[in-house]
């Protein structure tokens, strides 16, 4: 259904909504959490690259799982939606454990409570940016 024109230009209005942008936000936090980490690797190397090992173990999966949950979309899809978010987050739990296991085994030197609390500040950044981006999605 065509509607009204927006700078002379007619839009046409659509009853699905759009995918969320959390690849978007994972992106940014990406970003961010690389600046942060280079920031600090100047200072202490050790401690820069634990920060971004814990920012990477919470951004990969998370990634992973948007990418399988928001495949689908419409009520026709249901089955197939419910199909995708149950692989998206096993899967992501299997990325998560995986990381940590090879983190943990790895040869390298790694401050462990930086790496947690890098996970743990992402984890909370993430979820807050996710929450702006979804209250600004128009129903």
């Amino acid at each position: 259904m065509w509607g009204l024109l927006e700078n002379g230009v007619a839009i046409m209005h659509s009853n699905t909504i759009d995918k969320p942008a959390i690849l978007r936000v994972m992106l940014q936090l990406f970003l961010l959490s690389g600046v942060v980490s280079l920031l600090v690797y100047g200072v202490c190397p050790i401690l820069g690259q634990s920060i971004m090992a814990g920012a990477c173990l919470y951004i990969i999966p998370q990634s992973y799982f948007a990418l399988y949950a928001f495949r689908f979309r419409g009520a026709r899809a249901s089955r197939l939606i419910a199909q995708s978010f149950y692989r998206g987050e096993v899967g992501k739990y299997v990325l998560t454990l995986v990381g940590f296991a090879c983190l943990f085994n790895s040869p390298v030197s790694w401050s462990i409570a930086t790496v947690f609390l890098a996970y743990g500040l992402c984890l909370v950044l993430g979820n807050i940016l996710q929450t702006r981006v979804i209250n600004q999605v128009r129903w």
